[in-house]
């Protein structure tokens, strides 16, 4: 029974889903990647660390298609990048706000089962300066400082 003999005291405290209250939390971006949707589009997976559940990363997808242009300006303007830098890399350390909420969501389990949960995802990111116009896919790049007046405060 190598299982038993492979046990390992785990905390059993901490839980392995990302749950914060809902309100406004300091994220930053800590991986993106180009990867395929379930329908076939390509995607950007942006991996977020929020400082409210620094132990469970958050997921955010902007789709080919799925008002992409408009999502990806909010996210270059909420994580102050330069519009249009498509460097992941670069975007690794940009710290922001995020406004998190909870909503209800059912889903099929694999024994076929439906179940619904009530489940913490990212309602809007938060743009630094309110008094900025509204995005516009059209309007010239800017440069931005990698820290964005929210700062890391100190968080890793």
């Amino acid at each position: 029974m190598a299982f038993i003999n492979n046990y390992q005291p785990e905390d059993y405290s901490v839980g392995n889903y990302f749950d914060v209250p809902d309100g406004i939390h300091d994220i930053k971006v800590v991986e993106a990647k180009v990867k395929q949707s379930n329908t076939g589009k390509q995607m950007i997976e942006i991996t977020y660390q929020c400082k409210s559940c620094p132990t469970v990363p958050y997921y955010e997808y902007y789709v080919e298609g799925d008002y992409f242009n408009k999502n990806i300006t909010r996210f270059f303007d909420a994580m102050s990048i330069r519009l249009g830098d498509f460097n992941f890399q670069a975007w690794i350390g940009h710290a922001g706000k995020g406004m998190f909420a909870h909503r209800d969501e059912t889903y099929t389990d694999k024994m076929g089962a439906v179940k619904t949960i009530n489940k913490c995802y990212l309602k809007t990111l938060m743009i630094p300066d309110s008094n900025q116009p509204a995005p516009q896919q059209n309007r010239p790049q800017q440069q931005y400082p990698q820290n964005n007046g929210y700062g890391n405060g100190g968080w890793q």
